[in-house]
Order: structure tokens, then sequence, then C-alpha cells
């Protein structure tokens, strides 16, 4: 039978856990799947534990939880070809918004336990850490810091933009040393925004829908703002005209490397959660982590007629 390591975040979400792993167990019997649930904790070495599950003979993943679990289970397999699957039962669930993943959990299940293709996501790797939606330094990261997983749990979205608003009101503008593929540039910046996922600070906004996760590419933003108001016309825009320019940011591109270092220092966030203080230092990987995605139906119709 084929086995299965469910890692799954029990502050995550909103989600009802014995509802949840109930679902799970079932799905995973209907497709012949021997799945293994383990919960996560706090400084817990998750690396060594799906390694040791990958020994173990282990060959899909499911990482349960919002970004940050999908990032942290994505850190661990990067480079072992092994599949992960995303069951989101997060706040945000971007990437699952953004790789068509179902957020209804399960509608997901299926998706991971049942057909499927498998997509090569690129990474963004700082230290030992894998990122697959975005890093940057600044408010968003100020934000995210200062969000308590409590917080994020019974308010949602809501945490966020509550926390938020103070602190993008009293942000100001400092000099950013930055790094692309080994090119140096010098910008006063109010933020630094390194994207591989076309999301922006949220599921519907985008600054470019062009931006792809398998693309070997990333983008590098340095945000312009000096009020909040300044943010909310970005937002704005990224949701009704996504992929216009605007003398609001400086946009470059990276396949290789890209480091960011605000004077004087700035937090940073990695797929949601709080990282900690630039400078920071980044890899761009080509499709270093192998997810399950929905079949297109179109795709699923050609199949059944071959």
């Amino acid at each position: 039978m084929k086995k299965a390591f469910i890692v799954l975040n029990p502050v995550a979400g909103q989600s009802e856990p014995e509802e949840l792993e109930a679902a799970i167990a079932e799905h995973a019997r209907q497709h012949d799947w021997d799945c293994h649930l383990h919960h996560t904790a706090e400084e817990e070495p998750l690396d060594e534990i799906i390694s040791r599950a990958q020994e173990e003979g282990y060959e899909l993943f499911v990482a349960g939880g919002g970004d940050g679990t999908v990032s942290a289970v994505a850190s661990a397999l990067a480079g072992t070809g092994v599949t992960m699957a995303i069951l989101p039962v997060g706040t945000g669930n971007v990437l699952a918004r953004d790789l068509g993943i179902p957020t209804e959990p399960e509608e997901a299940l299926e998706v991971a336990f049942g057909r499927h293709k498998v997509l090569n996501l690129d990474g963004l790797r700082s230290n030992d850490r894998l990122f697959l939606l975005n890093v940057s330094a600044g408010p968003i990261a100020d934000t995210m810091r200062d969000v308590s997983s409590d917080e994020k749990r019974r308010f949602g979205i809501a945490a966020y933009l509550a926390e938020g608003i103070g602190k993008f009101a009293g942000h100001n503008r400092r000099r950013f040393l930055v790094s692309v593929d080994g090119k140096d540039y010098s910008f006063n910046a109010s933020e630094a925004v390194v994207l591989n996922s076309p999301a922006f600070g949220g599921p519907n906004l985008t600054l470019d829908p062009d931006t792809r996760v398998d693309d070997g590419r990333v983008e590098v933003y340095l945000l312009r703002m000096k009020t909040l108001g300044d943010y909310v016309r970005l937002a704005w825009k990224a949701l009704l005209s996504p992929g216009t320019r605007s003398p609001a940011f400086q946009h470059f591109v990276a396949r290789e490397t890209v480091s960011i270092a605000p004077d004087p220092p700035l937090p940073v966030q990695g797929d949601g959660d709080y990282i900690g203080q630039t400078p920071i230092e980044m890899r761009v990987l080509p499709g270093a982590v192998k997810v399950a995605v929905p079949i297109p139906e179109e795709d699923g119709k050609m199949s059944e007629e071959e």
C-alpha cells in the first residue's frame, strides 16, 4: 500500500481538527493510501522528521496548514524529487489559490490522494528555508511579525489589516542596497518585495499577472511609498489593472541571486512568516520542489480519450 505522511499545523486557520482528521483518513482509505498524521510543534526539527519519513518509504507528503506550513514542508523536500500535496487550511492559502488547488478540504484531499499532475515549482532559498511565494523587507514583514497565531485563527485576514494600518502609516523610506544576479543598485524605498508567485499581499492582488511559479525567475520590486494612502492606491491598482507599470516601484528580474540590505535594517517575512531582520541573501532554485495540482478538465478529457 502507498504511504503518505501528513504534516498538519494544529493552530492553522479555522478548521475543526477532528472533522479534518476524519476527512483525511477517509480520503486516504478510498484511494488506498496508508497515512501517518504528524502535528507540528514549535522549534521541532521538521527537516529531520521528514527525512526519516522518506527513509521509511513515505512517497507523498501533504502540507496541511497555511502558506508558512507549506514552505516549511517544501524546505525539507527541495531537491528530493518527492511530491508534496497541499491541504490549504490556513489563513490566506495564497499558493493553493495560485495553483488552482481547492480551498475546501474535501476537494483538496481528492487532489492529494486521487488524480493529479505534478508541477515543478521554483523557490527562493535563504539559509535553510525555501520560499515559494515571496520574501519582503518592510512594513508587510513588520505586520507579519506582530500578528499572533491566535489572532490569525480568530480573525483571519482581518488580523493583518488591523495590524498593518499603523505599520504602513508610520513607515519612512530609507536607503536600500540591492543586488540582483550580481549587479548592485541603491534606491530610496519603503519596501523590497521578491515575488515567485503573482499574488502580492493577498490572493486577489498582483503586480504582474504573468508572473509564474515555474519559469526559473523571480520578480524584484522596490516600492517607493510615503504614506498609507500610497499603499492603498498600489493595492487598488494591483486589483483593477495588474501588470500596469507605475512610478511607485522599480522592477528587476532575477534568475540566480538576490540580496537586500536597507539602512537601517528592517524585518523580513517569507511566505507569510516573520523570519528575522535584514540583510538577507537568496538564491533562485528552478524546479526546486514537486507539487501535486489539479488536472485541468480539458487535460482530463484528453487522457480519457487516449
